[in-house]
């Protein structure tokens, strides 16, 4: 087994290298994740208190460590690391791996990340870290205790992009006790930083696949309130629910519009509440180009919407016809069928309306389904571009697609139409 200890000033960037380098088999020893455990709060909130127990754990976990041959590579990651520190891990040769920023970019990702509310307080605790480093760095430079002497350099981040790489370490879909959520925009894995750091609420696939390794077959619940967003992300989405050996159910407690009503027809039962609503609709994109490029990108929709109905059919029961129907509902941007919950539950969308257990509702007839102009709009047909967003923050965004005239145009121009299809 390899021992790496992870150590840096507060805000350097411990976290993220963890989560580039960890393995499957792998295990994380991070006084920050220990002190949360024990406090049940956020992240970055010490309790002195309970300080004296997150170091004894992290303590008897080292000594397992020295006889377990199961782990690949243990990570400890601090802040500093003490003498005693260093006596506990001797016996596992560790390699010492300073996250190796400068005070002023630690001061910036510090300024990006929300969850350290009291800055003054960060700023005195990265100037003592500083402090310890000059007066110790000699002792890693030597590499003393059985520790190797090589030292891994952390990547600088321009400090343009530190809120960023901050926004990745905030994903919408959290895990406690089996419980998970789809709530805001679903965006694909790339984008999705991107969006947090400009205070979007988004889920991607990789959130989701995090908390479905981390629940291990357990039964699990998803919360699901969102506008929909990326078509190919809400099908990765889809097809983890359904691949996941444990019971899923899901719990529309806001909308499920779009590609996030996809996401619910992987569950094994579909609960709605009272005050929620689904809406589908047929896939929307914009092309251009000469006729055979349009007539491509009307096919490619097509093919989008049969995607589409697959879901649909596999949940509801009903025909190819009547669900193309539904979608095909009303008109112009607004098109498709919006159906409260009553609605939702006559159609197979849903199956049971939560708290309804007298039957109250269940038993009175449905609203109208239909589209409706102004909800569509209220759900967020301004949500920008990635592009846009990297305007914005003045960063390169990715290059234009190629011309028709150029080589591999053909290509070029599928992906960039794959990536213009969504659902929202």
């Amino acid at each position: 087994m390899k021992t790496k200890i992870i150590f840096g000033a507060p805000c350097s960037g411990k976290t993220i290298y963890i989560k580039d380098h960890v393995g499957e088999n792998d295990i994380v020893l991070s006084y920050d994740d220990l002190m949360a455990a024990l406090n049940l709060k956020a992240i970055h909130k010490k309790n002195d208190n309970i300080h004296g127990y997150v170091i004894g754990i992290r303590d008897d976990l080292i000594e397992k460590l020295k006889s377990d041959t199961k782990i690949d590579t243990a990570y400890i990651v601090t802040c500093r690391v003490s003498e005693k520190m260093k006596a506990n891990v001797a016996d596992l040769s560790p390699e010492y791996i300073l996250m190796d920023k400068t005070r002023e970019e630690v001061y910036a990702q510090m300024e990006a990340d929300e969850t350290r509310e009291d800055r003054a307080y960060w700023r005195g605790l990265i100037d003592d870290w500083f402090a310890w480093y000059d007066e110790h760095k000699a002792d890693f430079a030597t590499a003393g205790n059985g520790g190797s002497a090589a030292m891994g350099k952390a990547p600088c981040v321009p400090a343009a992009t530190t809120a960023i790489m901050a926004a990745v370490n905030t994903p919408s879909a959290t895990s406690t006790d089996g419980e998970t959520g789809v709530y805001g925009y679903i965006v694909d894995d790339d984008d999705a930083a991107l969006y947090r750091a400009f205070g979007y609420r988004v889920t991607s696939p990789k959130d989701i696949h995090a908390v479905l390794k981390s629940a291990k077959g357990a039964p699990i619940t998803v919360g699901i309130n969102s506008p929909g967003g990326d078509l190919w992300a809400g099908s990765e989405i889809y097809t983890a629910l359904r691949e996941y050996t444990g019971a899923v159910t899901a719990k529309i407690f806001g909308i499920a519009a779009s590609s996030a009503s996809v996401i619910a027809m992987a569950a094994d039962t579909v609960l709605i509440s009272p005050t929620g609503e689904m809406m589908i609709h047929n896939p929307w994109s914009s092309a251009q180009g000469d006729y055979r490029a349009l007539e491509q990108a009307v096919e490619s929709l097509r093919v989008a919407r049969d995607v589409i109905v697959n879901a649909y059919r596999l949940k509801t029961k009903k025909s190819e016809e009547e669900l193309q129907a539904l979608m095909n509902a009303g008109s112009g941007d607004y098109s498709g069928t919006w159906m409260d919950a009553k609605a939702a539950v006559k159609h197979g969308f849903a199956d049971k309306i939560l708290y309804d257990d007298d039957g109250i509702l269940s038993a009175s007839a449905p609203a109208p389904t239909g589209s409706l102009a102004a909800i569509a709009a209220a759900c967020g047909k301004d949500f920008p571009s990635a592009a846009e967003l990297c305007r914005r923050a003045g960063l390169s965004a990715q290059p234009e697609p190629a011309s028709p005239n150029e080589p591999n145009a053909e290509t070029e121009l599928l992906r960039a139409r794959a990536k213009m299809l969504s659902l929202l």
